[in-house]
């Protein structure tokens, strides 16, 4: 008898430990207002393109929609270079001779699309990192010099 209400015991508490309660609560969320959205990845390995869309709510599952009335506009150090060309939906970039960026300078976009704020990025291409000299011992990298414009430093590696 003991045992009985011992296994019943364990019984009813793994129930009691294993059924959940749910709760629903209701959030209040405000209706999203699509902003513009500008993607752009800057090298001087490649030339410039922009992808522009429009951002969606955290709770939509729609896809992502490309915006094909965007004047984009490109500036290096602080000069207009002038305006991407669409070449496919929400995609910009392939008219102007300055598309591959040059190391050492800044440059800017700025996004406009009737009904919508104007969005700008910008961006600084870093000089490259002059390598002077690279010391290998027993296949490990022990000494690496290297300098650029503003500074000159030494790594050891033991």
């Amino acid at each position: 008898m003991k045992n009985t209400i011992l296994k019943t015991g364990i019984i009813v508490l793994h129930i009691f430990l294993l059924s959940s309660c749910q709760m629903v609560v209701e959030v209040d969320m405000p209706e999203h207002q699509p902003v513009l959205v500008g993607n752009c990845i800057i090298s001087t390995d490649s030339m410039i393109r922009v992808n522009v869309s429009k951002s969606i709510g955290v709770l939509n599952n729609d896809q992502i929609k490309p915006v094909d009335s965007a004047k984009v506009e490109l500036w290096k150090d602080g000069v207009s270079i002038g305006f991407l060309l669409q070449f496919s939906s929400g995609n910009y970039g392939g008219n102007l001779n300055f598309l591959t960026p040059a190391a050492g300078s800044d440059y800017r976009i700025e996004i406009s699309v009737p009904g919508y704020k104007t969005i700008t990025s910008s961006d600084h291409i870093p000089n490259p990192i002059l390598i002077v000299s690279v010391q290998l011992t027993d296949s490990i990298l022990q000494k690496v010099h290297y300098n650029s414009q503003d500074y000159f430093s030494e790594v050891n590696v033991s």
